[in-house]
């Protein structure tokens, strides 16, 4: 499979795990749960997919509003733009985080509120920190690959930022700042 056909997940991938011998008498309960879950993971990848749609970050559409979300529904790195691929490592994947943390899970799982966070520290503050980058280094990509020769750049333009920029970055330590920027450039 190239690049360009990875899968980024699949919800097949979740509901058809195997599970251990269960009870009779516990299988009613286990059914219910199941399919609960079963319901949690389709509207997470319904929420993930049109949220990407909605801000663009899609070469195609995916899902459309009515579609119905199945085991063989899946997201493939060629349906996302860079940008797309970029916020679904930073932005998508803490918002699963937050959701896999939660105990009412299931009761926020359309909440996009934090979605729609992560969208703006992406366009209004880690965008144009990456632009920046890419001009100090003159899109040299043995300096962007090296994560040793990227950490004094980092630093450089840190230093030069300003107002509610550099209070952004400031406020992260400097090895979140340069595995975010580093996952940029991938």
């Amino acid at each position: 499979m190239n690049e360009k056909e990875q899968i980024l997940f699949q919800v097949g991938w979740l509901t058809n795990m195997k599970t251990i011998y269960i009870p009779p008498k516990m299988l009613e309960e286990i059914e219910r749960l199941r399919l609960q879950e079963n319901e949690y993971i389709c509207n997470m990848f319904k929420v993930r997919v049109m949220f990407l749609q909605q801000k663009r970050f899609t070469t195609k559409t995916v899902l459309s509003k009515n579609d119905t979300v199945n085991d063989e529904s899946k997201l493939l790195a060629s349906d996302l733009t860079k940008d797309g691929i970029r916020f679904y490592l930073s932005g998508i994947q803490k918002w699963i985080a937050k959701l896999d943390r939660s105990i009412n899970r299931i009761d926020i799982v359309t909440d996009t509120s934090f979605l729609e966070k992560k969208y703006q520290e992406y366009i209004n503050f880690e965008l144009p920190f990456f632009k920046k980058l890419l001009s100090e280094t003159n899109n040299d990509k043995k300096i962007l690959e090296n994560k040793k020769t990227f950490a004094p750049i980092i630093d450089k333009v840190i230093s030069e930022l300003e107002g509610k920029m550099k209070d952004f970055f400031t406020k992260r330590n400097k090895k979140t700042t340069i595995d975010l920027m580093y996952v940029r450039c991938g």
